[in-house]
Formats: structure tokens, C-alpha cells, sequence
């Protein structure tokens, strides 16, 4: 806490409007009034004897500054110890900014060391990342040679059937065997020319057809279309169908042979039937096919003494 101090006299413990020099300086100017005063008022009627009077007050008056002296110099000896008192404070807080100002550097050392260990971290994990995208470059390489290779083995493979093929001759080709060459015919075509020429051959044939072939419908008699795909026939066979009810249900809109109902009750039926042989329902005796592996087991395990062989009797 701080202590309270006097800007009058310097002291500690008071403040300045409860200065007890302050109120001694307002007595001695009360004082000196009242003196001029009652020196004014009794100048007519003092007489000589009043000369001893005059010295006491004299007296007084010195005595009094006497003590304001050494008040002034106890007031000395108050501010000298006030001065230590603040100079010791401030070596006191002179070694507190010091411990600071230490503590504010090992800060940012430490500071400084975090930056750094960040930054190393960092920079392994920019070295890692680039050795793993190198990594995946080589074998990004490994695998366009790979594909490479795969692509000339097919090119060469292709020239060399494209190769065979032409060097095959054609039917009509009969040189060397007493017949003369004939000039005029060509022989095989390579695979992929004689695939494109088709190809080429398809797409015009498809285009001279969609120009030639006019259609006429049959029902409404207008261009364009067939009475299969006639949009007025359609609606016509869907009102009719309408008129039409099921012998099943009893509903309309469709026949007994489409009817859901039926097929569902028919369902049922067939999922109700059980298997005299195995017990299962969903299949009659017919159509068992445990009845039928069995029978198929009983064929196979018949043997034959002599040769031993499965599958037939000593009959056959």
C-alpha cells in the first residue's frame, strides 16, 4: 500500500490541509493582526512605560522563529530518509525490470526454439510428401513403359497379321501353275482396311434406305409410320379393351389370360401342393427332383464282377 504524504512538509502520515506547519503559519499571521491592531488603537494612550511590553512581544517573536527553524530543520533530516526511503524503492524495482526484462528474453527464446521445431517439423512433412510423390511418379513411369510395351507388341503383332494376310494368295490367283497372272485381281485385303470399307459400305447403304423407304400405315392411311406402330389403332384397341371384362374377376379392362387374380389364385395352388416322395410343398411327385437323384444313384451303383466299371450290368 502507499503511504500517505504531506506536499507541505514532506511527511508521512497527514495530508497537506492537516499540516500542523500550516496551521502554526495561520496563527502567526492572526497573531500579527491583532498586533497591528491593538498598536493602531493604543498609540495615543501608550506611554513610555509601555516600553517593556514592547520588548516581550520582540521576544516572542524571535522565539517563535527560532522554533520555525528548527522545525525546518527537523523537516531536513525527514526528507533525507523520504530520499533513501524512494532510492532503495527504485533499486528495488530497477532489479524487478531487470528480472523482467531476463524473463521477456527467455520468452522469446523459447519462442524462438517452438519456431524453429515447427519449421523442421514442417519441412519433414514437405520431404516426405515429396518423396512419396516421386515414389508415385517412378511408378506412374514404370507403368506408361509397361503400357508401351504392350502397345508396340499389339502394333507389331498387328502389322505382322496385316503382313500374313496380304501375303496369302487369292482363289483366283494361279501363277506358277501353268496359268498366266492375272493383273487385273487384287489380292486379299488387310483386316482393318476391309473393316472400315464395310463399315463405310453400311453407313451408306443405311442412309440411300432412309431416303427411298416411304411408309404408309394400312388403318389411318397417313405417311410415316406402319399400322404396328399407329397411335389411332392403339387408342382404338384400348377403348375395346375396356369394353371387355375379365370372366375371372369380373372387372374391366382386361381378359381371364391376363387377369392378376387368376394367376395369383394359380400361384397359390401350385405353392399348396406337397410331394408324396420328399413332403415339400411347391412340386408334385412328377417333378421331385430328390425321386430323380435318387434314381440316378441307383443307376451308378450298380457294378459288375469281371471289369469292376459302374453304370451298366453284366447284361450290357
Amino acid at each position: 500500500k502507499e503511504e500517505i504524504i504531506c506536499f507541505e512538509c514532506n511527511k508521512l502520515g497527514h495530508y497537506k490541509s492537516d499540516c500542523p506547519r500550516l496551521k502554526k503559519k495561520d496563527l502567526l499571521k492572526k497573531k500579527k493582526k491583532a498586533m497591528i491592531t491593538t498598536w493602531d488603537d493604543s498609540d495615543e494612550s501608550i506611554s513610555d512605560g509601555d516600553s517593556n511590553e514592547e520588548v516581550a512581544q520582540i521576544a516572542l517573536m524571535a522565539l517563535e522563529e527560532e522554533e520555525e527553524e528548527e522545525s525546518d530543520e527537523v523537516t531536513f533530516d525527514e526528507l533525507v530518509l523520504i530520499v533513501e526511503k524512494y532510492s532503495s524503492m527504485i533499486a528495488s524495482l530497477k532489479k524487478k525490470v531487470n528480472s523482467l526484462v531476463n524473463e521477456n528474453d527467455e520468452i522469446k527464446s523459447i519462442n524462438l526454439a517452438k519456431e524453429e521445431n515447427s519449421n523442421e517439423i514442417e519441412v519433414d512433412l514437405l520431404e516426405n510428401e515429396v518423396a512419396y510423390l516421386e515414389k508415385e511418379n517412378r511408378n506412374l513411369k514404370e507403368e506408361i513403359e509397361a503400357l508401351k510395351k504392350t502397345f508396340s507388341k499389339f502394333s507389331n503383332s498387328s502389322e505382322k497379321l496385316e503382313n500374313l494376310l496380304g501375303m496369302q494368295r487369292c482363289v483366283f490367283d494361279k501363277a506358277g501353275l501353268g496359268y498366266e497372272e492375272m493383273n487385273n485381281v487384287k489380292l486379299y485385303q488387310t483386316f482393318f482396311e476391309r473393316k472400315e470399307k464395310i463399315e463405310n459400305e453400311k453407313v451408306k447403304k443405311d442412309h440411300v434406305k432412309k431416303k427411298i423407304v416411304k411408309t404408309l400405315c394400312d388403318y389411318c392411311g397417313k405417311n410415316g409410320h406402319t399400322s404396328f406402330t399407329c397411335f389411332h389403332k392403339r387408342n382404338a384397341m384400348f377403348k375395346k379393351s375396356l369394353n371387355n371384362s375379365c370372366n375371372f374377376c369380373g372387372k374391366h379392362g382386361h381378359t381371364s389370360s391376363l387377369c392378376y387374380h387368376r394367376k395369383n389364385a394359380i400361384y397359390k395352388k401350385k405353392i399348396n401342393i406337397s410331394c408324396t416322395h420328399c413332403g415339400k410343398y411347391g412340386h408334385a411327385l412328377s417333378s421331385c427332383l430328390y425321386k430323380r437323384n435318387n434314381m440316378y444313384k441307383r443307376r451308378t451303383i450298380v457294378f459288375y464282377n469281371n471289369c469292376g466299371k459302374n453304370g451298366h450290368t453284366s447284361t450290357s
